[in-house]
């Protein structure tokens, strides 16, 4: 009677011998391995996130729970949702260890625009997320750098008193 097994393998040998002294042998091997990973790869909490959004640029920063790889896209947000299918032939970042950031920076945005990061992780057995993480963001303005001017006509004084004046102005 063999007990429970704990992770590893067991080989039992077995001989029988008839009453006309004919033996025989039977090799059994037992082994008590864990199950194959089926579990999807999961985003730590607070992640994929979206850091350092300026202008033109941005960095997106992923952490999973196991390595694998994370697929993305980054998108106007009025763009259509891509499939997984398509995350999955695009962008990628290779996660060699889970609990550890890892980050790529986004070039040529558009300042002033809503965007939309798309992502999803897979694992080094294959096995994918079901669903596509979002994170919206907006790139930062121009700001402005041109000084105002005065509209035709603008400044002008009325109003005039010994005591005062009134001094109109107008912007554009």
């Amino acid at each position: 009677v063999l007990k429970a097994l704990t992770n590893g393998t067991v080989t039992v040998l077995a001989t029988a011998n008839d009453t006309s002294s004919i033996a025989g042998s039977l090799v059994i091997t037992l082994s008590n391995q864990p199950p194959p990973d089926s579990t999807a790869p999961a985003f730590n909490e607070g992640y994929p996130e979206v850091d350092n959004i300026a202008q033109q640029t941005a960095r997106l920063v992923v952490q999973l729970n196991e390595p694998g790889t994370v697929y993305f896209a980054v998108q106007e947000s009025v763009s259509p949702v891509p499939a997984i299918d398509d995350l999955l032939v695009g962008n990628a970042i290779g996660i060699p260890d889970s609990d550890t950031d890892f980050s790529v920076s986004l070039t040529g945005l558009i300042p002033s625009t809503g965007y939309k990061a798309y992502f999803i992780a897979k694992d080094e057995r294959g096995n994918i997320q079901s669903a596509i993480t979002t994170i919206e963001f907006t790139t930062l303005a121009v700001p402005d750098v041109t000084a105002p001017l005065f509209i035709l006509g603008y400044p002008s004084v009325s109003d005039i008193t010994v005591s005062g004046f009134t001094l109109n102005i107008s912007l554009d």
